[in-house]
């Protein structure tokens, strides 16, 4: 697609992830200027003071170290730039079942299983009777939102039930997974959700909001019934997390206490003598982490100022807003509802003096040949907020800004799906 709509006298002044190109280093993350094919790094400023971790290209979940951008391979052959928001897994043991997690009776744990992305980490849950027999741990935090997530795999038992009860010992939430064919089952909790890994493997996501006195898993027999069967119904887990959200992020393995993973930054990439400011495309191949409600910013701009090019995902659900500002008016705004704000779309903002546009998966959604652009030398960074405002929390495949504003043929075979 690149190749498409590239000619002598246009080209990305900016890339990042273009065709699964990624270079990181310890806070940097480098994009490259490719006008000529003579390839200038133009790093982006990245911070992140702890560890965390990723899906590597084998599917294995790797921790890197503090300051180091995650390039994540989930489903994703070239890879996707994961940026998240500070998170705290509160269970002291994530996965080290036998260690501050019990046992009920007549069931049995066996370490050294095979887990996600071939690791040998995995646990074995299996029930030597037809009663229903369960794994624990007690943990005590106040009334909030949670998101509480396990990967699973089906054993002999092709059901997980996950029972979470409140501070005061009583039934709180109830939740089953179909691990045979990857669905969700019934549930008491606000939400749930199951994403695909890899052999078999699903993360197992569960939204709540009350306190929390202990979380449980249970091999199940069906959707509903945690006990019956034959009596030796068994499942495989793996990564445990309960983390005050809305919606679960990737794994904080702990060991003996709580861990924090620290929010993310990656900003202020390229300067005034990169970008165009009198005409140009932002465009990014881009899925937001959730619909949370919050409003997060991708912004060329002026620094220093709030004049700029952005692409905004809105406390809406699935709303998308495109926004020129410039000289303290909105030259142009666009609003557009997005199938699913969570999965990749691909968005293109041309601006340009009286020619602006927005298309989104290879449809134009808006227009206006009514604007200004910005004077020479204003455009001079390209951020994942707004002056420290609206940061986004996303999974980035491809980031680009062209220096020319480009046609209407390139821009949709730009963004076609």
């Amino acid at each position: 697609m690149q190749d498409n709509i590239k000619h002598t006298n246009m080209a990305e002044t900016l890339n990042l992830g273009t065709n699964g190109n990624w270079a990181t280093k310890k806070e940097s993350l480098l994009a490259y200027n490719s006008e000529n094919n003579n390839f200038k790094p133009l790093p982006f400023n990245f911070t992140r003071n702890s560890s965390a971790t990723r899906v590597n290209k084998a599917g294995l979940i790797e921790t890197v170290g503090a300051g180091e951008p995650r390039i994540d391979f989930k489903d994703n052959t070239k890879g996707a730039l994961l940026l998240e928001p500070t998170r705290t897994n509160n269970l002291l043991q994530s996965n080290q079942f036998d260690t501050t997690w019990s046992l009920s009776s007549s069931i049995s744990l066996t370490s050294g299983q095979s887990g996600v992305g071939g690791s040998t980490d995995a646990w074995l849950l299996k029930k030597t009777d037809a009663a229903s027999r369960y794994i624990n741990q007690t943990i005590t935090l106040s009334s909030s939102t949670y998101s509480y997530s396990v990967f699973a795999k089906k054993e002999s038992g092709n059901w997980l039930y996950v029972r979470l009860a409140d501070s005061g010992g009583s039934l709180a939430s109830t939740s089953y997974f179909d691990l045979e064919n990857g669905v969700v089952g019934s549930t008491s909790a606000d939400s749930l959700s199951i994403h695909s890994y890899n052999n078999g493997w699903y993360r197992c996501e569960v939204k709540f909001t009350h306190s929390i006195g202990n979380v449980r898993m249970y091999p199940a027999v069906g959707d509903g019934s945690p006990s019956g069967g034959s009596g030796g119904e068994g499942i495989y887990i793996q990564h445990a997390q309960l983390e005050s959200g809305s919606y679960a992020t990737s794994y904080i393995p702990t060991n003996g206490s709580t861990v924090t993973r620290v929010a993310e930054t990656c900003n202020n990439a390229g300067n005034e003598q990169v970008f165009n400011s009198s005409e140009g495309v932002l465009y990014a191949e881009i899925s937001a982490l959730a619909n949370d409600g919050t409003e997060r910013r991708l912004s060329l701009q002026d620094n220093g100022t709030y004049d700029a090019v952005r692409i905004t995902f809105t406390p809406t659900a699935n709303s998308l807003t495109a926004v020129v500002y410039n000289n303290s008016v909105n030259q142009f705004i666009a609003v557009h509802i997005l199938n699913d704000a969570t999965t990749f779309n691909k968005i293109a903002l041309k601006y340009k003096q009286n020619d602006f546009a927005l298309w989104v998966n290879g449809i134009e959604v808006a227009t206006d040949t009514n604007g200004s652009v910005f004077s020479e030398g204003s455009l001079d960074k390209l951020s994942y907020e707004l002056n420290g405002i609206a940061k986004v929390y996303a999974k980035t495949k491809d980031l680009r800004v062209y220096n020319t504003a480009l046609t209407d043929q390139q821009l949709q075979q730009l963004t076609t799906i």
